[in-house]
This record gives C-alpha cells, sequence and structure tokens, in this order.
C-alpha cells in the first residue's frame, strides 16, 4: 500500500486518474492518495483562469461522473 502526497495550488484544480478512470477531482490544498498495490494512478492539472476546459478527460467526466464535475 502507497500514499501519494498532491499540492493543489489556490487556482488550480487536479484530476485523479485511477487505472484509466477519473477517481476524484481535488480542490486547492494538501491531499493525500491512497494507491493500492498494482494499481496505477495519474494526476492531470489545470488552471482555473482557462475559460474552455481541455482534457481527454473531458466527455467521460461529463457523462460518467456529472456529480464530480460541478
Amino acid at each position: 500500500m502507497f500514499v501519494r502526497r498532491i499540492k493543489v495550488a489556490q487556482s488550480h484544480r487536479t484530476l485523479v486518474i485511477r487505472n484509466g478512470g477519473i477517481h476524484a477531482i481535488l480542490k486547492p490544498g494538501r491531499h493525500l492518495v491512497f494507491v493500492p498495490p498494482f494499481v496505477k494512478v495519474h494526476t492531470e492539472t489545470h488552471r482555473l483562469q482557462k475559460l474552455v476546459f481541455r482534457s481527454r478527460w473531458a466527455d467521460g467526466l461529463l457523462d460518467n461522473r456529472p456529480d464530480i464535475a460541478r
């Protein structure tokens, strides 16, 4: 078992991608993300100042996880 530390700046949001799917959206602050063995976890950070959200995860986020897209 591993824990990954992630710090998110005030004007940013970070997507946590676990095993090829969006797991969470992190708001500003310091976070600990649990990473089980043999699980791939990636992060993708976006600035809030940009008017357009460009990510390969955008469609899946809005279609499958509208609860965390707000």
